[in-house]
């Protein structure tokens, strides 16, 4: 059976928003790949917490160093984007179980699965 790598941070090009180009960031794989290209969804992991929290914001303050993080950080889930499983140089940590499935609860109330 092949890893999976949904629920793992890895290092990674992640796209600006606001202007062309991208920067190397943690991120979290939140989908297998997918594809004649191997495209994983990923999300964005910011050590700068934001002046206010979005429903779309996970914390990670219990066990970031664990997970391979240089400080507390959050995941922002409404930045999303794809990129080729290949595009994923280095393997940082992988979130528990539960963790992960709080993850894939949110996304599901982002996209309004199963409803």
């Amino acid at each position: 059976m092949a890893k999976r790598l949904s629920g793992s941070i890895y290092l990674a090009k992640f796209p600006y928003s606001e202007e062309d180009g991208a920067k190397f960031r943690p991120v979290l794989v939140v989908s297998e790949p997918r594809g004649e290209y191997e495209l994983v969804v990923i999300a964005y992991i910011s050590s700068r917490f934001p002046k206010e929290f979005l429903d779309t914001d996970v914390i990670i303050d219990n066990d970031w160093q664990v997970l391979g993080l240089k400080t507390p950080s959050v995941i922002r889930l409404h930045k999303l984007t794809n990129l080729p499983v290949d595009h994923l140089p280095r393997l940082l940590g992988k979130l528990s179980n539960s963790s992960f499935t709080s993850v894939k609860q949110r996304l599901g109330d982002i996209f309004s699965l199963g409803q």
